[in-house]
C-alpha cells in the first residue's frame, strides 16, 4: 500500500511539472514572470516543454528578458522561435551558466519557446520576465523600388548617424517589381548587444525565412537578397542604451541574372535511413561539406546495426556556430529517446558514442545566420569489447582484403604515450597496403603521424600530418609494406584524441603510384567559415 501512495504522488508531481511544461502566456504592458518547472529548485529529467508568449492587443509585440539560465552546458538547451509554433524562425538558442542580459522582442506578436533536458544531471533552470511592447513608434514604411535607380537608396535607423531612440520599432516592407528580387547591402550596424536588433525576412510575413538577426556591432559590409519581389528590415530599440544604430542600401536585382551568374542550387535534403556495413564502416556529413552548411538546415538520421548488435559513431571533424547550430545524437530512434550527446562549436577532441541498442538517431539543426563547415561522421557495428587493436603502441599488422582499424593509445580518449609508436604494416607478395587516415586531432608538434613507404622510418615518406584535419588521406605503398610512426613530444601535456585509420591490401596493379614528399601537412586552427 505504501509503494501504491509513494508511486501515486510521483505520478502527480510528475504530472504537474508536465502541465508546467505546456503553456500559453498573454503579454500585457505590465512584466510578468515565468519559470522553467520547479524553479528555484532543479528542473526534472526528460522534459519537453513549449511555452507560447502572446501580446493582449492586436499590433503589439512581446518582449522577453531572461533574468537567469542555468542548465547542464552539454545537453538541456533552450532555443527561442519567433512566432508561435514549431516552425517559426530561431532567434536564440542557449545552454550552460549564461549570465549576460539577453532579451527578444517579436516580429509579429508571439514568441515561441522551447526547453528541453535529458535523462541525468539537471540544474535551477531559467527565469524569464516577459511584457507587451507597443509596435508602432512611427517609423519605418512601404518601399516600392523602381526598376531603375540613378542612385542607391537608403535605410538608416532613426537619427543615424547619431544615436537612435529608445523604443523604437521600425519595420520597412521593400517591393520589387515581377521579376525582380530586393538586395541590401547593411555597411555596418552599432547596436547595444543585449536587447537592440536588426531583423532581414525574404518576405512580410510571420512564416518567412530570417536571413539575417543582427546584433551587437561590425564594420563589415554585408548583402542578403530575398528570393521574391519582398522583403522586409524590422529595427527595433528597448528603454536604455543607444547607439548609432545602422546603415543600409538596397536595389533590385533581375532574377534571371542572377539564375545565370550564381552557382547552382545546392539541394539541402539531407538526412536518412542507415544500416551500418558488417565489415567496415559507413560515413555521412554535413549538408554540402566541406564547405559551409545551409542555414534553416533540419536532418535527421537513423542508424540501424544488426539484430543484437549496437551503432558505433564518432565525428572525426566538426564546426558549427557555437551558439545555435548544433548536432544531438540519441539512443534510439524517435526523437523523445535519450540523449548521448550534443556537440556545437569547434572542440579540439574526437567525439564517440555507442548505442544502448541497434538504434541510433543523429539530429542536426542550424539557425538562420552564420555557419562553418560542419561535421564528419564515421558508423560501424560495434562489438562488445570494441576494437581489439585500439589500445595497442605499436606492433606488426597484416593486412588484408577485409579493412582492419588501429588507433593512437586510448583513442578517442587522449593518447597518453609519451615516446610514440610505430607499427609496420605488412601486405604480402603482389600486394600493397592502403592506408586511409579516418581522423586526426592533435596540438601544433606535440603529435605528428607520419607515414613511410616501406618496412622502417627510414623508408621514403608517403604523408607527414599534425593538427586537425577535415579532409580525407588515403595513402598506398608501392610495395607490401607500409610503416606507421605517431611521434608524441617528450614530456608533452598537449595530448588531443590522436588519430584512428583504416588499413587493407590491394592488388598492386590496381594501385596508382603515390606522390612522395616529406613537407609537415598542418592544418591551423582559424575559422573556416
Amino acid at each position: 500500500m505504501k509503494f501504491l501512495v509513494l508511486l501515486l504522488i510521483v505520478l502527480v508531481v510528475t504530472g504537474v511539472a508536465c502541465g508546467q511544461c505546456q503553456t500559453t502566456f498573454t503579454a500585457f504592458a505590465a512584466r510578468q514572470i515565468f519559470s522553467s518547472p520547479d524553479y528555484p529548485s532543479n528542473y526534472p529529467n526528460d522534459l519537453n516543454c513549449t511555452y507560447i508568449i502572446e501580446a493582449a492587443n492586436d499590433g503589439d509585440q512581446v518582449e522577453i528578458a531572461f533574468i537567469e539560465i542555468l542548465t547542464e552546458r552539454c545537453c538541456d538547451y533552450i532555443i527561442v522561435r519567433d512566432g508561435r509554433n514549431s516552425n517559426s524562425p530561431i532567434i536564440g538558442n542557449f545552454r550552460g551558466n549564461i549570465t549576460r542580459d539577453l532579451t527578444y522582442i517579436s516580429s509579429f506578436g508571439a514568441l515561441y519557446i522551447e526547453f528541453e533536458s535529458d535523462e541525468s544531471i539537471t540544474f535551477t533552470g531559467f527565469q524569464v520576465e516577459y511584457r507587451a511592447h507597443p509596435g508602432d513608434s512611427g517609423c519605418g514604411d512601404t518601399i516600392i523600388i523602381n526598376e531603375v535607380e540613378e542612385t542607391s537608396p537608403t535605410l538608416a535607423s532613426p537619427n543615424y548617424p547619431s544615436d537612435y531612440p529608445d523604443d523604437v520599432f521600425c519595420i520597412w516592407t521593400l517591393k520589387a517589381p515581377v521579376g525582380m528580387r530586393v538586395v541590401i547591402q547593411i555597411t555596418s550596424y552599432i547596436f547595444e548587444s543585449c536587447c537592440d536588433s536588426l531583423l532581414i525576412r525574404n518576405g512580410d510575413n510571420e512564416s518567412s525565412p530570417v536571413l539575417a538577426y543582427l546584433r551587437g556591432r561590425s564594420f563589415r559590409s554585408r548583402t542578403y537578397s530575398s528570393t521574391g519581389q519582398v522583403m522586409q528590415v524590422r529595427f527595433r530599440s528597448n528603454a536604455q542604451v543607444s547607439n548609432t544604430g545602422f546603415i543600409a542600401f538596397y536595389r533590385n536585382e533581375s532574377v534571371i541574372n542572377v539564375l545565370t551568374l550564381e552557382p547552382p542550387f545546392i539541394d539541402q535534403d539531407c538526412g536518412g535511413d542507415l544500416t551500418t556495413p558488417t565489415n567496415g564502416h559507413g560515413n555521412f556529413t554535413s549538408p554540402n561539406y566541406p564547405g559551409a552548411h545551409a542555414n534553416d538546415v533540419m536532418c535527421t538520421w537513423i542508424i540501424t546495426a544488426p539484430h543484437r548488435r549496437k551503432v558505433r559513431i564518432w565525428f572525426s571533424y566538426v564546426y558549427t556556430e557555437t551558439c545555435c547550430d548544433w548536432i544531438i545524437i540519441r539512443d534510439g530512434p524517435s526523437q523523445r529517446s535519450a540523449k548521448l550527446g550534443v556537440i556545437s562549436g569547434y572542440p579540439f577532441n574526437f567525439h564517440s558514442f555507442v548505442s544502448t541498442g541497434p538504434v541510433l538517431r543523429v539530429e542536426f539543426e542550424s539557425d538562420y545566420s552564420l555557419n562553418g563547415r560542419g561535421f564528419v561522421a564515421l558508423y560501424e557495428t560495434y562489438s562488445v569489447g570494441g576494437d581489439t587493436l585500439t589500445s595497442t603502441c605499436g606492433g606488426k599488422l597484416e593486412a588484408n582484403a577485409t579493412l582492419q582499424y588501429f588507433s593512437s593509445p586510448n583513442f578517442p580518449e587522449p593518447y597518453n604515450q609519451s615516446d610514440g609508436c610505430i607499427w609496420v604494416i605488412e601486405a604480402g607478395f603482389g600486394l600493397r597496403v592502403r592506408l586511409h587516415v579516418l581522423g586526426i586531432i592533435t596540438q601544433g608538434l606535440a603529435g605528428i603521424l607520419h607515414i613511410f613507404d616501406g618496412e622502417s622510418t627510414d623508408s621514403p615518406a608517403l604523408l607527414r600530418l599534425t593538427g586537425k584535419h577535415y579532409q580525407d588521406f588515403v595513402r598506398s605503398s608501392t610495395g607490401p609494406f607500409m610503416t606507421v610512426y605517431f611521434q608524441v613530444a617528450v614530456n608533452s601535456t598537449a595530448h588531443h584524441g590522436g588519430f584512428r585509420a583504416s588499413y587493407q591490401s590491394v592488388l598492386a596493379q590496381s594501385e596508382p603510384e603515390n606522390k612522395v614528399g616529406t613537407g609537415l601537412l598542418q592544418r591551423e586552427q582559424k575559422d573556416p567559415r
